[in-house]
């Protein structure tokens, strides 16, 4: 078959978005680098993203002169340690002081307003830009290649964020849209047996480079295929993201697709957290893009091993950081070897 979508993939992102490209070769290289490596680069980054904080928004403003975090202007942080001196933003916080979190030079940043998906409670508002998409969608890309995918490719998206797809019959701009982007998006709000059947169908049809679901929304398509004995041909790849890959969930989706699945977190807060790659041993951290801490219930940092709350800093977003996000979920920080 004549790949038009993955030629016309190349054209659109040669010809329009070559800075993405420039950015995801560039992170392609970084991610081998070594460790303290990767650490001083978060330790620059954090530090540029808190001085513009402190010199651009009231609500940090304030936050670090209380603390006495401020010298000459500027914050200068010689170790990731002493960043926990810094209280924890939470979503009333960010309710209660709404634009006094927004960065005085944003409108220069192209910025946008997004929100939480509720999921662990009601929503919270809050502001994003063009600096942080580039940042997250490099480092989605880069979650992506690991399982051999790169952005040329095709793809088979069935999600479930009523925002984030069609209502309904799609409409001819989506389906436009499908052929653009090299990717078909399919509706897991709408998941009958009729719908089901059809979706198993594309994908044998056009196994395509990787399929992107939710958790629940595969591991559902794959209980209906196991129960009706449908042969599904093997897949590609399948990358899993909004909600917990509990360990039978994995091992019955990989059996009926024929290959093997990714676990991915992420969060519309924040974007791209972290990722497995092939090995299957846990995530590793976005750490260019996100910042990661784990805490006890004395707030205090988590020991390797040792459960706790997870808390995030966007390092890419300067028009409403998010510094120390009380995110509301719960991980364990596995021992670097």
């Amino acid at each position: 078959m004549f790949p038009f979508g993955k030629i016309l993939s190349y054209l659109r992102l040669n010809l329009k978005n070559r800075t993405f490209l420039k950015n995801y070769r560039q992170l392609k290289v970084n991610q081998y680098r070594s460790l303290p490596w990767q650490q001083e680069q978060q330790l620059q980054k954090l530090n540029q993203l808190l001085t513009h904080a402190y010199q651009n928004i009231p609500y940090y403003h304030d936050l670090f002169n209380q603390i006495g975090l401020a010298k000459e202007n500027q914050i200068q942080l010689e170790s990731i340690e002493a960043f926990q001196a810094i209280p924890f933003l939470t979503k009333t916080s960010i309710r209660r002081e709404k634009e006094r979190m927004h960065a005085t030079d944003m409108a220069s940043r192209n910025p946008y307003q997004n929100s939480s998906g509720g999921s662990t409670g009601e929503p919270v508002t809050f502001m994003q830009d063009a600096q942080y998409a580039m940042s997250n969608r490099i480092h989605t890309h880069l979650a992506y290649s690991w399982r051999g995918y790169e952005p040329y490719d095709d793809m088979v998206i069935i999600w479930g964020a009523e925002r984030d797809i069609f209502k309904g019959k799609k409409s001819l701009k989506e389906k436009l849209f499908d052929i653009y982007y090299n990717r078909l998006v399919l509706n897991s709000f709408s998941m009958s047996e009729a719908d089901m059947e059809q979706y198993i169908q594309i994908l044998n049809r056009k196994r395509p480079k990787l399929i992107k679901g939710y958790v629940q929304s595969m591991y559902e398509l794959a209980n209906y295929a196991n129960k009706h004995r449908i042969k599904v041909r093997p897949q590609q790849a399948i990358h899993l993201a909004a909600g917990t890959l509990y360990e039978p969930m994995r091992i019955l989706i990989e059996k009926i697709f024929g290959t093997q699945t990714y676990n991915y977190y992420g969060s519309r807060e924040v974007g791209s957290i972290a990722s497995e790659c092939k090995a299957q041993d846990g995530l590793h951290i976005m750490m260019e893009h996100t910042l990661v801490e784990v805490i006890n219930e004395a707030d205090q940092p988590c020991q390797p091993g040792e459960q706790g709350e997870i808390v995030v800093t966007t390092l890419s977003n300067y028009s409403m950081p998010l510094i120390r996000y009380r995110i509301g979920d719960v991980g364990i920080l596995k021992k670097y070897e």
